[in-house]
Formats: structure tokens, C-alpha cells, sequence
């Protein structure tokens, strides 16, 4: 009898659900006020993210678990808003979901092109190479990382020669370190801050 009378509700209100959705679908802002959320209460709780996307938190158990479409898209939001850090980790936990044998509509040759160019902005040269030949060992034919892997060798091959000495060299590889997160004054006060979230 529950099975007639719920078939029968959704017989008759089905029309006013395809409507409402075809009228008002949620755009991606509504998805990003919450992947900033999540990303700030990871960052400022130091929270593993493994276990988070496992939908484990301190002291809790959801039942939900972050999908590989999940991680790929925080990794995203992280970048948008120039957290390489978080960003890198997102990814290489997508990439380990994938690695693992997640089904996704995103590819590791997606992941791997987020991963390689996170890498190099991080002035993490051996790993952005890395992740440059995993990707064209799966697409060959990839344009950007045939184009970056040379450019990506050369910095690397400077680095190990210690030649990032000349002036054009340094500006290059200060543009590769820069962010927010090296100043002191930066750190000091995002522990401040941090400490304070955390009680």
C-alpha cells in the first residue's frame, strides 16, 4: 500500500519537480560558498584529508563520502581562490581515488594537467616533470604538456645546475615562489588566527 500511495504522489506531483528544477537549477555558485567552507574548516582544523573524504570528522561519521568529481572540483575552488597548497592536495587525493578504482567522468589525464601546472607555480619542479610524463604516458598527443615538458625540464635542469643566478632566471623563479604564504607576517598571523578557531 505505501509503494501505490508513494508511485501516486510522485505520478501526480512529478510535473511540479520537472518544472521547479528546469526553471531554477542550481547554479555552480551554490556549490562554491560550501567548497570554501569545507576548504577553510580543513585548513583551519588541520583536518586529514584522506578521512574527510571519507566523510569521517573529528567526533563524526556522515554517510556520505567525497567522489574523485568531488576532490577534483575543491582542488578547483582552491586554485580559484590562489590556495596552491590545498589545491595540490584536492588533486593528488582525486588522483588517488583514481588510482584506486573510482569510477569518474574526470580522467587522471585531467587530474595530471592540474597537478603538473600546481606543481611548477609551487616551484615543485621534480614533481611538476613527473606528473607531466604520467599525463602524456596516458595522452601522447596532449598539446599543453608537450609544450610544458620541455619548459618545465629546462627550470629543472637550472635548478640542478644552480644556474637560476641570472636576472631573468630570478625573476622566474620568484614568480614560481611567491605567495601570500611566505611572508612571516602571513604565517604568524594565519597561526594566530588559526589557534584562535580552534579554542
Amino acid at each position: 500500500m505505501d509503494v501505490y500511495k508513494e508511485l501516486k504522489h510522485l505520478n501526480r506531483d512529478w510535473s511540479l519537480v520537472e518544472s521547479s528544477v528546469l526553471q531554477d537549477p542550481s547554479a555552480e555558485e551554490d556549490v562554491i560558498g560550501p567548497a570554501k567552507a569545507l576548504l577553510l574548516l580543513q585548513y583551519t582544523y588541520k583536518l586529514d584529508l584522506t578521512t574527510l573524504s571519507k566523510g569521517v570528522l573529528p567526533g563524526t561519521k556522515y554517510p556520505s563520502t567525497l567522489s574523485v568529481g568531488d576532490c577534483f572540483r575543491l582542488g578547483q575552488t582552491a586554485l580559484s581562490i590562489s590556495d596552491l597548497h590545498h589545491s595540490m592536495l584536492w588533486m593528488q587525493q582525486a588522483l588517488k581515488q583514481l588510482n584506486a578504482g573510482e569510477h569518474s567522468t574526470i580522467s587522471k589525464v585531467q587530474v595530471l594537467d592540474h597537478l603538473s601546472d600546481i606543481s611548477f607555480w609551487l616551484g615543485d619542479l621534480y614533481r611538476a616533470v613527473d606528473f607531466t610524463h604520467q599525463l602524456l604516458s596516458l595522452d601522447s598527443s596532449h598539446k599543453q604538456a608537450q609544450l610544458n615538458l620541455p619548459y618545465f625540464v629546462k627550470f629543472l635542469e637550472e635548478k640542478r645546475a644552480g644556474n637560476l643566478g641570472n636576472k631573468e632566471s630570478e625573476t622566474k623563479q620568484e614568480t614560481l615562489n611567491s605567495s601570500p604564504q611566505d611572508t612571516l607576517d602571513y604565517k604568524q598571523t594565519l597561526e594566530s588566527y588559526e589557534s584562535l578557531c580552534r579554542g
